[in-house]
């Protein structure tokens, strides 16, 4: 996905809305690695900075070296709904006290040293999202019965924004609304397909 498309379909409609774009070697798929040693992200405040930002974690992957994992292995990622870091922000100085509190008992406490991961956890969590653009119907199957039926249920009962493939499926941007036959449908289906409401959007990988 480039990063034009991006742009077009992730939109800042207010002044603290920021997108996370996540370059990530899955645990999942690669068993021996810890949960931050192949991840890298990225904050993007504007629609300009999709390129470059997307660039670097380009250039963050090409250039890992990791016995446990490939630059292969890693998928690129965005939080399909806008964060709002000024929700974020308040969430991060409740952190914050937490942590002196922690640090008057052990001075070399380990989350003094993942600042940075502090705040993006505050960015991603439920609480920092202020307004819900998409819904993402993940098809984790590569039968394209499944997708082809998926497509006509969610165009039936509402709006269908953007079809990303997947490794092992497909990703399927949808416009929030009441979706009864799709979600019978999901859950008829099993592990094939489930519906997310705030997660991360597939966008690519290492071409």
């Amino acid at each position: 996905m480039d990063h034009k498309l991006l742009e077009h379909l992730f939109e800042f409609n207010e002044p603290n809305e920021v997108y996370i774009m996540m370059a990530l070697a899955r645990k999942k798929n690669n068993p021996e690695l810890k949960s931050e040693e192949a991840v890298s992200r990225e904050i993007v405040k504007r629609p300009e900075e999709f390129k470059y930002k997307l660039n670097r974690l380009v250039r963050f992957v090409e250039t890992f070296e990791h016995k446990k994992a490939k630059p292969q292995d890693f998928n690129f990622y965005i939080t399909f709904n806008p964060r709002n870091s000024l929700l974020a922000y308040h969430n991060f100085k409740k952190e914050l006290v937490e942590l002196d509190k922690q640090l008057m008992i052990n001075t070399t406490h380990t989350r003094l040293n993942k600042i940075d991961k502090l705040w993006f956890d505050c960015l991603q969590r439920p609480t920092a999202k202020k307004r819900r653009q998409y819904f993402n119907v993940d098809v984790d199957t590569q039968d394209e019965d499944v997708l082809d039926q998926a497509i006509k249920l969610i165009e039936k009962e509402g709006e269908l924004s953007y079809v990303q493939k997947t490794r092992h499926g497909w990703h399927i941007l949808i416009k929030p609304a009441h979706y009864k036959e799709l979600i019978e449908y999901i859950e008829s289906m099993g592990d094939a397909i489930e519906l997310h409401r705030d997660l991360f959007f597939y966008i690519g990988k290492l071409e």
